[in-house]
């Protein structure tokens, strides 16, 4: 009995130590895996994005960042210096669609529905006008009656309840009849009619020489910063002092009609094949981000344009400006080298004769000099690359060692961009873009930057609300709230049309 007992308990102990080495183990081997595997640059991009953009876009946020993580979608920019026609063609085919034409037919309905909203409402302060005149002609018949009766006498009124008064009832009811035939035309005819509203002065109101002379300014004046933030963060936007800044309404994109630009609608997933060179010896087209073409849309190009993209490697924008046919020269600029040698490499895959309309420079756009030298500028500033932050950890920017980099990129921002409206002609443009969706590189740097204007210089910069021109646009890309933006516009990743993040805003020199 003693031996089986002793077996039995060397048994159990040998167990035990087998199952102690196996969780000793299992210990090193998490601790090991955890040393293994730090958190990336991209998870700590990540955490930084919830933290900073949870409070600013709300419920919207899962959903962008849901789109940030998925695959990106592209556009395909056909190359005016290839065969054309035929890619075209090949593009709608293959299902894609042409934005060019999309844009155009969304813009259609919608003029046509803005002049009928429009009619209506001029109508409506017609009739209404009318119903104030009525009412102020019987205002003066009643003062006119009462000078000519004694005060308290009995006015004496019609009486059509009598028989011997039917035949004056017979002719009230003829009266009637005739004024209403004569109202019928005379209503299908105000409905017709292109009424200058702008010509009409209420009666009520009267005609005193202050009415007349008050002097109504086309533009509307903001002085105090109203951008309220949900985000601690950026509370800096308020402390900033009052100064007046002055924002126009931009009606409408021009599109032009060279510009071919395919993409797949919202919720088809599918995407471009590799471009081939044609019998031209250049690539057929350039696949992009369509976030990308707006910008350039927004530069509103036109024949005979000098283009300075300031900061234009790896040359994609560069690119969409001469497949406009627009610009006489295209000026790219960029500090770094190596991407400058890439964009070099771009211009050769694509145009043919390039060095004819396209001068590379290489120098920190803030130190470009000269003044009104250019008629439109393209300011698309290095920023976090919010898509590529979160994908790829290789030299990302939230790497610890380019931490100084990214807290001064805002900086760096601003004066791009002042530069870059000292170089623009007067009545010339500078759209200022980023692909992140941080408000610090994006707003922020827009009222920075123009309050540096209004504090250095005697320049007048007019912020241009792009917000009615892009309506038509809408059916291709999401865009931020409202309440998310002060100057600029912002396409926000979204799953089924899945561009940016771009943000992009629109600045005029006034002559």
């Amino acid at each position: 009995m003693m031996n089986l007992f002793q077996s039995n308990l060397y048994a159990a102990n040998s167990v035990l130590r087998v199952i102690n080495a196996v969780v000793k183990q299992c210990r090193a081997n998490s601790v090991w895996a955890t040393k293994r595997k730090p958190k990336t640059s991209a998870d700590v991009a990540l955490d930084y994005f919830d933290n900073i953009y949870s409070p600013i876009f709300g419920k919207q946020w899962p959903s962008i960042r849901l789109a940030l993580l998925s695959p990106h979608k592209y556009c395909a920019v056909v190359n005016n210096y290839g065969d054309n026609d035929s890619l075209c063609t090949q593009l709608q085919n293959e299902g894609a669609i042409n934005m060019r034409e999309l844009f155009e037919s969304y813009q259609n309905v919608l003029s046509k529905k803005k002049r009928s909203s429009k009619k209506k409402k001029e109508l409506k302060h017609v009739y209404a006008l009318d119903k104030k005149l009525e009412k102020i002609v019987a205002k003066q018949r009643d003062e006119e009656l009462g000078k000519i009766y004694p005060e308290g006498a009995e006015r004496l009124q019609p009486d059509y309840s009598s028989d011997k008064s039917s035949d004056i009832n017979k002719g009230n009811l003829e009266t009637e009849e005739l004024i209403k035939q004569a109202k019928s035309p005379l209503e299908k005819s105000l409905s017709d009619a292109n009424i200058d509203t702008n010509r009409q002065i209420d009666p009520a109101e009267g005609l005193s020489s202050s009415k007349l002379n008050e002097f109504v300014p086309v533009s509307k004046l903001i002085g105090k910063e109203n951008f309220v933030s949900e985000a601690e963060h950026f509370s800096f936007f308020n402390e900033a002092e009052d100064f007046p800044v002055t924002v126009e309404p931009e009606e409408s994109l021009h599109f032009p009609a060279h510009l071919q630009v395919y993409t797949f609608d919202q919720g088809n997933i599918s995407t471009f094949t590799p471009s081939k060179s044609g019998t031209s010896g250049v690539l057929g087209y350039y696949l992009m981000d369509a976030g990308s073409v707006l910008p350039v849309l927004a530069l509103g190009l036109r024949p005979g344009d000098t283009v300075l993209d300031m900061c234009a490697a790896p040359g994609g924008k560069s690119l969409l400006c001469l497949q406009t046919l627009y610009p006489d020269l295209v000026v790219c600029n960029d500090v770094s080298k190596s991407r400058l040698n890439r964009l070099s490499y771009i211009m050769q895959q694509y145009v043919t004769d390039w060095e004819q309309k396209v001068i590379i420079t290489q120098e920190h756009g803030a130190g470009i000099l000269g003044t009104d030298k250019y008629s439109k500028i393209l300011v698309d500033v290095p920023c976090t690359t919010d898509r590529l932050s979160v994908m790829e950890s290789d030299n990302n920017i939230f790497k610890p060692s380019r931490n100084k980099e990214r807290i001064l990129l805002p900086q760096l921002q601003v004066e791009l961009l002042f530069q870059a409206l000292k170089l623009v002609k007067k009545g010339g443009a500078v759209v200022y873009s980023t692909c992140s969706l941080n408000p610090a590189q994006n707003d922020g740097v827009v009222q920075m930057a123009l309050r540096k204007v209004w504090e250095e210089t005697s320049m007048k910069i007019v912020v241009k609300d792009l917000s009615p021109a892009l309506e038509p646009v809408k059916v291709v890309f999401k865009f931020a709230e409202p309440r998310c933006l002060k100057y600029g516009s912002l396409i926000v990743p979204y799953l089924p049309s899945n561009f940016g993040p771009m943000y992009f805003c629109k600045l005029e020199k006034e002559e």
